[in-house]
């Protein structure tokens, strides 16, 4: 008798430390999948924010871009008109001289 009672006891002790260690073994796993998911959620925010940045970037360079580009065309124009001016000072001028 008292060997089927220390027989029972291990034959328990077994199923409970069997049942215990892949019980233990699941959590593991469930935690293990649980960090990748959330490292995965936050590369992929990091990804997406990164991607903003440069967005946002863009949009802080193209309005200097633009007025670069306006400040270029009025020196244009302003050149122009100063060339179109002196142009007609040397022509005034010559023609002030023929007629003298």
């Amino acid at each position: 008798m008292p060997q089927a009672i220390e027989r029972a006891a291990q034959e328990a002790e077994a199923r409970v430390t069997e049942r215990l260690t892949a019980q233990h073994r699941f959590e593991k796993e469930l935690l293990a999948r649980e960090a990748e998911t959330e490292r995965r959620l936050k590369d992929q925010l990091i990804e997406s924010l990164g991607a903003k940045i440069r967005e946002q970037e863009e949009r802080i360079r193209e309005p200097s871009r633009k007025a670069d580009e306006a400040v270029a065309s009025v020196q244009g124009i302003a050149l122009k008109a100063l060339e179109s001016a002196a142009a007609r000072r040397v022509a005034d001028a010559r023609q002030d001289d023929a007629t003298k």
